[in-house]
């Protein structure tokens, strides 16, 4: 079976990655939502990380690791709720989840949550 890890053990993203976040966002680099953010996840080009707010649902929560996992891609959680993460990438509202399209940028939220090269 593959890694079964429960959605209240994913890593919390460091105050630097989720600053990254804003950065794609100002270069219209990322995807928003969890809906978008899943839909992004099953397409031919998956993002590398997925964030998600500290306020999500569990049923959005499990919605989005359970995609993650399958299609091999992380998934991290911020300190942030669904208003000032949506705040940060300049949306209105909430925003439950986002995953940066640029490679680059989701590299380093991946190197500075998980320590990876």
């Amino acid at each position: 079976m593959k890694n079964e890890e429960a959605p209240e053990s994913l890593p919390e993203a460091p105050e630097q990655a989720v600053k990254l976040l804003g950065f794609a966002a100002r270069s219209r680099r990322i995807v928003c939502g969890a809906g978008q953010v899943i839909a992004q996840i099953t397409s031919r080009t998956p993002p590398t990380v997925a964030v998600i707010a500290s306020d999500a649902s569990e049923r959005t929560l499990k919605q989005l690791t359970d995609k993650c996992r399958s299609h091999g891609v992380r998934a991290v959680r911020t300190k942030l709720t669904g208003a000032e993460l949506a705040d940060l990438l300049g949306k209105g509202g909430a925003t439950m989840a986002a995953a940066p399209t640029d490679q680059s940028i989701a590299s380093e939220i991946v190197r500075l949550t998980f320590g990876d090269k």
